[in-house]
């Protein structure tokens, strides 16, 4: 049995303390660990699983550790798997929050194909696969107990007791929810400077919105991309009429290459991808930015609006509300979204069917409720809790307090017990948001018009593809948009990689994430990598 010290190099937000004969590894450092610890004492008497589920069931979102003492072992993430933990039970186990603990050899020999597809087609491994044979992953609410292994999963994003509610109700209730979440940030946190990343869409307008009508001091509103972006100039706006301060970071693809040809890079990948999931670059050359221009200060909290779209339902495709949708459009919907990294891929049937056993091994115990519950349910075990709310690794790196206040618990808890109706198309949030309308965020035409992903004179683009439909068809509009993307409202992210690199592998992938991927793999698996692209 052995838990891992903790190595500052690539273990950057967690921390160690002992109490009563207890050695607790925990994040974040500033996590208050008196909260998990009186419950560690009555488990040490009852020694009860159940109950000490239950138990952590009532604690916030927003931490994860691992207790010792003697020859018990405890571990637990919390419901969106905020600071992952892995596990070896080769001999006797093996646990850490820094998966680089457990490498010690050729990274060639600790996979096979499976993962190296799966992965590309995805970000990242579902379940609780890593790349390491003898290496195992904690999914989201789940703990751990050791000696007699077990593992048992304390929450479920399904519904356990709907009630049907008039609208108003809900929103009531909502609004109830939205304004206790935020009072209880502003409080726990009013010393520290908020930061909200502001784009142009409807969660980050939430967020700041009632940030300022709750009285939040020392906030500013942090917005990037390419110069003259549409996002940009509505969150801008947004800024105004809400009296916030506004910083624009300008990114550019010399400097999205700069920072990933760099050694922090490097450090940044290793730390943050838990060898099950591709590093996220949304953010870090704009962090790198505000670190250089000293834009970033010590007791900053960084807020975001993550991701309120998913758990409200507008994630949900309209076809699984239709009468005759089965099990078999679900599966296709999944693949869909979630699986197309790389089209050559997935259109290859081996691959297909791949993609098809690792859905049904997530959802086959749960297919007696609506197709939107399953959908949404796979998505927060896997995508979500293992590639959206990983994003947060870079805030760690750049030793950031964060805070996702619409995945606070009761926020979770609210929307899974929502009628399958007020889900459609987050039919239930779109219409409290038109409702509260803070100084008029959320009915003003001006910030609701279209948001085009051609910034500046590159709007062009756009008028070049409808005379490109008008001749050729819309599957050579569609290409000439794909080809054209290398210069449009992600052109940083394409930075890192010359047009020619772009223009061999444009037919085949999704987005600039699909050139991440394909790098991550290479960099860790460049010979089963050289299989597959």
């Amino acid at each position: 049995m052995k838990l891992f010290n903790i190595d500052p190099e690539t273990s950057f937000c967690w921390s160690e303390i002992e109490l009563e004969g207890w050695r607790i590894q925990f994040a974040p450092k500033s996590y208050d660990i008196n909260l998990v610890f009186k419950f560690l004492k009555e488990y040490e008497v009852n020694l009860n699983l159940a109950k000490l589920a239950d138990s952590i069931n009532t604690l916030n979102n927003g931490f994860g550790f691992i207790a010792q003492k003697n020859e018990l072992i405890l571990a637990c993430v919390d419901r969106i798997r905020s600071y992952p933990i892995f596990y070896s039970e080769k001999k006797n186990i093996k646990i850490s929050g820094d998966i680089n603990r457990f490498i010690d050899k050729n990274l060639e020999l600790e996979t096979d194909l499976k993962k190296i597809i799966e992965f590309a087609m995805t970000g990242y491994l579902t379940n609780d696969k890593t790349f390491l044979f003898d290496v195992k992953q904690l999914e989201s609410a789940e703990i751990l107990q050791y000696p007699n292994l077990k593992i048992k999963k304390y929450f479920h994003f399904l519904p356990d007791k709907i009630l049907d509610n008039d609208e108003n109700d809900y929103i009531k209730k909502l609004e109830f929810q939205i304004n206790n979440i935020f009072k209880s940030l502003i409080e726990k946190n009013s010393e520290k400077n908020f930061i909200v990343p502001l784009s142009g869409g409807l969660d980050s307008r939430l967020v700041i919105g009632k940030l300022v009508e709750l009285g939040c001091k020392n906030l500013t509103a942090v917005s990037y991309g390419p110069k003259k972006n549409y996002e940009a100039k509505i969150a801008k706006e947004v800024a105004k009429i809400l009296g916030v301060k506004w910083i624009f970071v300008e990114s550019k693809k010399s400097l999205a290459k700069k920072y990933f040809n760099s050694k922090e890079r490097l450090e940044y990948w290793k730390m943050a991808s838990g060898m099950c999931s591709s590093p996220d670059m949304q953010e870090f050359e704009v962090l790198c930015e505000m670190k250089r221009q000293k834009i970033l200060k010590k007791n900053s909290i960084i807020v975001n609006g993550q991701t309120g779209d998913f758990i409200t339902g507008a994630h949900i495709p309209q076809v699984l509300f239709n009468a005759n949708a089965d099990l078999n459009l679900l599966e296709d919907q999944i693949i869909k979204k979630h699986f197309s990294l790389w089209k050559n891929l997935i259109n290859k049937e081996s691959n297909l069917v791949l993609a098809k056993q690792l859905i049904n091994s997530q959802i086959k115990n749960i297919k007696k409720y609506h197709l939107g519950y399953i959908f949404n349910y796979w998505e927060w075990s896997e995508r979500q809790s293992k590639r959206i709310v990983n994003q947060q690794r870079t805030y760690d790196y750049f030793n950031l307090s964060w805070n996702l206040p619409l995945w606070e618990k009761d926020f979770m808890i609210f929307w899974k017990n929502i009628p399958i109706k007020y889900l459609k198309n987050g039919y239930l949030y779109k219409t409290y948001l038109k409702k509260w309308n803070y100084k008029n965020l959320f009915q003003n035409e001006k910030l609701n018009r279209e948001i085009y992903r051609w910034p500046g004179n590159l709007k062009m683009v756009i008028g070049f593809a409808k005379i490109i439909e008008f001749i050729f068809g819309k599957k050579i509009k569609n290409l000439f948009y794909q080809y054209m993307n290398y210069f449009g409202h992600y052109s940083n992210h394409y930075g890192p990689f010359s047009f020619f690199h772009f223009l061999k592998r444009a037919k085949n992938i999704r987005n600039h994430e699909s050139l991440y991927v394909e790098t991550w793999l290479k960099e860790n698996f460049p010979k089963l990598s050289d299989k597959i692209f």
